[in-house]
């Protein structure tokens, strides 16, 4: 698996993500996840859920941050909806993969 940033990039999103966007006790949801949710210590946070939606098995087992995946491709139907209860996450992010989506 690759790093699709340079270690800086890395570091500063970890850093914003672990300290800044999340918090103890919240659910995220990881939009497009891989092989890493740049979230620094999962365990220490305390956080009741990390869910990876993404479209490679491999990399989403990799992913030791996640509590729980699912394959699902957002760019094979433009009305695709998201397998999850509304208002089930706290955090919905998506990091380095943005600008894949096509709908």
């Amino acid at each position: 698996f690759v790093e699709h940033v340079d270690e800086q990039a890395v570091e500063s999103m970890t850093s914003y993500i672990s300290n800044v966007l999340i918090h103890p006790g919240d659910s995220v949801l990881d939009l497009c996840s891989s092989w890493t949710s740049h979230i620094k210590d999962p365990s220490s946070l305390n956080l009741k859920r990390v869910s990876g939606l993404g479209m490679n098995a491999k990399e989403l087992e990799a992913n030791s941050a996640l509590t729980d995946w699912t394959i699902l491709d957002l760019n094979a139907d433009k009305n695709a909806r998201l397998p999850y209860e509304n208002a089930s996450f706290d955090v919905a992010m998506c990091q380095l993969s943005i600008d894949y989506l096509i709908h």
